[in-house]
């Protein structure tokens, strides 16, 4: 069913000039939320040159009542200046503001043989109306993926971009790319495209263009996340040129991978940004997509986790939170993350909170997620095993979590180093940080032979982020080894050796460095275990781990028995768990491999434990092996790491004998932390 807009008339709208004072505003007609109703705008045929005309109708939208339409995502532009539209009816009219970036899309959207039909949400929904817009705003995720395709502006030719985008196509017609395992392959005989070593053969103006297009401010905004992935398919147009989203994604992935040297105009945080942009959603953690998104813009602090919920697996949308703009932000944050732990069963969103003012009035539990975090997250330790949380939130505002005190700094120092990606950031500059911080530290013996204190830094150093724990054939991890001889050299070279050509086998240890370590201190417990941590830890500060927390915690004594948290932390010999359940067995190894869970479509990565001696990899904790599953649960035959409660229908990733009771059973002494 059709209804027009204005008494069911069809509105013709066309460009008009704002000089004209007599010209009132349109009024939109109401739309009839129970009916799910949306407007459309279509663009009817024209020559370029000629004024824009538009028609605006009103349709039931139901995904079981198709509707054939395009989904604009764009950048709505400076509000300076605005361009009216004039809209005419047999009853009304009147004129439509909106911003030149959507007035000039409009002409370059437009057909000359044929009507096109879209939704656009400057026009399409009344922007005066703060029910309507609030309304429209939670249905955007289903208007976007019911799109017929989505249509992406990037605004007008200039500054090269056609030369950029043939740069793209080029890229893209030569490699095929694994963004599962991060690598790309030959996609036609002329293989230096899919070697990461080799530089694009591109002119310094060819560069310089694909790094102008690729920082146009659409790249820039949050909520083309949602608009992208959602969608069935995805055109670029920039001006009057058309090409795929894919293109797009395999000329980042190129660039990405390739050697930072050649794109240095890309700030560091916007390559990173775009990675993970056109990368995509798929199998994230609500605090991966967050910490992919913090330097995508948005208007509204809200949005940082409003804009994502769409894009959460059909489980995590379950705990999402009505958005509702009339709360504050801080309001917003915390029944957010009270709501997200109560029904995950895990902590590891509070990995996102950075040290705040300590003089903040919210609780340290609460991330403030208005602020993008320095740091770049752990993600290859697992330090509570396969642990659920245990957590209780009380009345006083006290997050109760229960753990184990593992260590209590006695020293440490701040990294003093450049940002990743910048220019500074060179292996000269970095292995001489390296040097200080550990003379700061006294790590003595770190250059005798065979020596463990070295090995023990590296780990650290590398977070656990490398090749071993990545257990995939085609995968383009820096191997331990590698790092540690690399440490080695960084720790051994005088200034003369730094800058020379030796240093160039360095660059992916020196790059895990700055990545890991950039915004942090390196620690020194006082039983000798070092560590990473915030940079605003200090002596006497707590190194914690929590059950159904991957990474462990520095906490801050605050009142007896009371705690703020700081943030999240590296620590040497407990990142597989061994803090509650012990060491694993000789030649067994908790690694990363690529599984398909049986409700996703894509594979994504899970833990599992690798046995050196057979080469098995199990999704079964050798140290739990003699231990009988509770009753009522069993393992799911059909996805492998997965537990079933046949009396209850529960399914979870987490193991279900690790309890507390159990624990404490085996002899865990186990503390319940207040979090305040």
């Amino acid at each position: 069913m059709i209804n027009q807009d204005d008494d069911h008339q069809d509105a013709q709208i066309s460009f008009y000039s704002s000089s004209s004072a007599s010209r009132l505003p349109y009024v939109y007609s109401a739309l009839n939320e129970e009916a799910q109703e949306i407007r459309l705008l279509t663009i009817l045929s024209n020559v370029f040159a000629s004024e824009v005309q538009v028609t605006l109708q009103t349709h039931v939208f139901a995904k079981n009542t198709p509707l054939q339409y395009e989904a604009l995502s764009y950048t709505w532009g400076s509000p300076k200046d605005p361009v009216d539209i004039f809209v005419r009816s047999p009853y009304s009219q009147g004129t439509i503001s909106v911003t030149q970036n959507l007035a000039e899309a409009l002409r370059y959207l437009r057909y000359e043989d044929k009507v096109r039909t879209l939704w656009i949400d400057a026009i399409c929904v009344n922007q005066f109306d703060m029910a309507e817009r609030s309304s429209q705003v939670k249905r955007m995720a289903d208007i976007y993926s019911v799109a017929s395709r989505v249509v992406v502006w990037l605004g007008p030719e200039s500054d090269d971009s056609t030369m950029a985008i043939e740069c793209c196509q080029l890229i893209s017609s030569n490699i095929t790319v694994d963004w599962v395992r991060q690598t790309m392959s030959p996609a036609s005989t002329d293989t230096h495209w899919a070697n990461k070593k080799a530089h694009l053969p591109f002119s310094g103006m060819e560069l310089a263009a694909v790094s102008r297009l690729l920082d146009r401010d659409w790249f820039k905004r949050l909520w083309i996340w949602q608009e992208v992935n959602l969608a069935p398919e995805v055109i670029v147009l920039c001006g009057t040129n058309i090409l795929s989203w894919m293109v797009i994604q395999d000329a980042v992935f190129s660039i990405y991978v390739k050697s930072w040297a050649q794109y240095y105009n890309i700030k560091w945080s916007h390559r990173r940004l775009l990675y993970s942009l056109c990368k995509g959603p798929k199998g994230l953690s609500l605090d991966k997509l967050i910490e992919n998104t913090k330097h995508s813009v948005c208007s509204d602090p809200r949005d940082r986790i409003f804009a994502l919920f769409s894009l959460l697996s059909a489980y995590d949308r379950l705990l999402t939170i009505e958005p509702d703009y009339s709360k504050p932000p801080a309001q917003i944050f915390e029944e957010f993350t009270r709501h997200y732990i109560q029904g995950r069963k895990h902590l590891k969103i509070l990995s996102t909170i950075e040290a705040r003012d300590e003089h903040s009035e919210l609780p340290s539990w609460i991330p403030d997620w208005s602020t993008p975090r320095i740091t770049t997250p752990f993600t290859r330790t697992k330090f509570s095993g396969l642990s659920k949380a245990s957590a209780k939130f009380r009345v006083d505002a006290c997050l109760e979590v229960f753990g184990r005190t593992i260590g209590t700094i006695e020293i440490t120092e701040p990294f003093r180093l450049p940002k990743p990606g910048s220019r500074k950031s060179t292996s000269r500059n970095v292995s001489l940080e390296l040097q200080r911080i550990t003379s700061v530290l006294n790590l003595d013996g770190l250059l005798d032979d065979d020596s463990q204190s070295l090995v023990r830094l590296c780990r650290v150093l590398c977070a656990n982020s490398v090749l071993e724990v990545i257990s995939s054939p085609t995968s383009d991890y820096l191997s331990f080894q590698d790092a540690t001889n690399s440490l080695r050299e960084a720790l051994r070279f005088t200034t003369k050796d730094l800058g020379s050509d030796a240093t160039a086998s360095m660059k992916p240890f020196i790059n895990s460095v700055l990545v890991n370590c950039y915004g942090r201190s390196l620690y020194r417990c006082l039983d000798g275990t070092i560590g990473l941590a915030p940079k605003s830890v200090r002596m006497g500060d707590k190194v914690a781990v929590w059950l159904g927390c991957d990474t462990a915690m520095v906490l801050r004594p605050f009142r007896e028995n009371q705690y703020r948290l700081l943030g999240e932390a590296v620590y040497d010999g407990a990142m597989d768990g061994s803090a509650f359940l012990g060491p694993l067995p000789e030649r067994c190894q908790l690694v990363l491999i690529v599984v398909k869970r049986y409700d996703e479509e894509h594979s994504a990565w899970a833990w599992r434990f690798f046995h050196g001696e057979t080469g098995i990899v199990s999704a079964e904790d050798p140290r739990l092996v003699d231990i009988e599953l509770p009753l009522g649960w069993r393992r799911n035959s059909y996805t492998e790491g997965e537990f079933l409660n046949d009396e209850t229908g529960e399914r979870m990733i987490y193991d279900p004998r690790l309890t507390t009771e159990f624990l404490k059973s085996r002899g865990v002494a186990l503390e319940v932390f207040e979090i305040v």
